[in-house]
């Protein structure tokens, strides 16, 4: 018997809620990889691909990636190359980790 392709392997007998289960699973695998294999090399293609499959954890993990290293990822110059979004989204970022360190200092 073949299984259709459109069902991956999954069966639908789980319904939703094993839809849902499997669907969390494959973010979980996905976000253990990107701890893995991200570097100041290739985190700003990783965000514009998580950013482009709407995958918020992993996008935001990255973004996390990227303030914790963000000299090295700006002497790369590859965020010059992230679409306008995508910068306002780091620049966000970038400010919001600031003003959290400011906070910290001055408490």
């Amino acid at each position: 018997s073949t299984q259709s392709t459109g069902d991956y392997g999954m069966s639908s007998v789980g319904g939703e809620g094993q839809h849902k289960n499997n669907h969390s699973q494959i973010l979980d695998h996905c976000s253990s990889i990107v701890n893995q294999t991200i570097t100041v090399e290739n985190c700003v293609e990783l965000l514009q691909i998580a950013d482009a499959l709407r995958v918020e954890d992993v996008k935001y993990q990255v973004i996390d990636f990227i303030m914790s290293h963000y000299l090295a990822v700006s002497q790369t110059r590859r965020l010059e190359t992230l679409p306008t979004n995508l910068v306002n989204t780091v620049l966000f970022a970038f400010n919001a980790h600031i003003l959290k360190q400011w906070k910290e200092e001055i408490a």
